[in-house]
């Protein structure tokens, strides 16, 4: 047989014997996308810092919390969440009106008293302690007393509206 004619049999068989593109399904795990996926993150976040960064060209200022965190500072900042409370001006404008009730000296008072109180009800109670676990426990019960009495009792007969109006305020802020 001629070299040329041996080629010709050579590639026939060739694509005679290959299955067609259209078989051929990528690999559902493609390393080239998923690279490209994480270097599509990478800009991402090179662009938000970018943005908050005053010395880049794309220099945006951005409100705090639309800032990027991580590590630390996002942990900290979950720990601060609560304050948010503190920063709706409705609760500011509540808190004024506590703070301004006709009542504010009367409370004043009766906080002082029950703290003179519960400090001579839990010396009393602390001596009667014959082992060391009643007198933790007596600790603890009275500190929850004392907190209870200081923070809800004693406000909400000395200033009702105001004080339940301010709870009210809080329960319906989300954190």
């Amino acid at each position: 047989m001629k070299p040329h004619l041996s080629f010709l049999l050579l590639l026939a068989t060739f694509f005679v014997v290959t299955p067609g593109r259209a078989e051929i399904k990528p690999a559902e795990d493609d390393p080239v996308k998923e690279a490209e996926q994480l270097h599509e993150k990478d800009l991402q976040t090179a662009k938000q810092l970018n943005n908050a960064n005053p010395l880049s060209a794309d220099y945006q200022k951005l409100a705090p919390d639309q800032m990027p965190l991580t590590g630390p500072a996002a942990q900290f900042q979950k720990l601060l969440a609560p304050l948010k409370v503190l920063a709706d001006p409705r609760v500011r404008e509540v808190t004024e009106r506590v703070l301004q009730n006709p009542n504010r000296m009367t409370l004043l008072w009766a906080q002082v008293g029950w703290m003179i109180a519960l400090f001579i009800f839990k010396s009393w109670r602390l001596s009667k302690g014959a082992v060391w676990y009643s007198r933790v426990w007596t600790r603890i019960w009275t500190f929850g007393l004392y907190w209870s009495g200081a923070l809800g009792v004693i406000p909400y007969f000395i200033i009702r509206t105001d004080f339940l109006n301010l709870i009210q305020l809080i329960k319906t802020i989300k954190l």
